[in-house]
């Protein structure tokens, strides 16, 4: 009898440890596609950047914004009268109650 009860629990032990083993080589493969997937997402966003800051450069190049200017709006360069001085400038003083 103790025999039996020896096998069976060594039988039982057995059992959960491969049964755990494949649940727990179950959830890595999954663990490791979803990591798969997250590094493909990260180098398509690497690569989506590095298009955006190219196509940021261009759009902010200073001959091409200066030639935009003035093809679209009537601005003209300031004239050395339309500055003034800091000191200059009137503040309203406000009064303490």
């Amino acid at each position: 009898m103790k025999r039996f009860i020896f096998y069976f629990l060594f039988g039982l032990m057995a059992f959960l440890a491969t049964s755990g083993m494949f649940i727990l080589k179950y959830h890595v493969v999954g663990k490791e596609k979803t990591l798969a997937r997250m590094h493909n997402q990260i180098e398509q966003n690497h690569r989506s950047i590095h298009i955006l800051q190219a196509e940021w450069t261009n759009l902010s190049d200073a001959k091409r914004l200066r030639i935009l200017v003035e093809k679209n709006t009537e601005l003209q360069k300031i004239k050395p009268a339309q500055v003034i001085h800091w000191n200059d400038i009137a503040f309203e003083e406000q009064g303490g109650a």
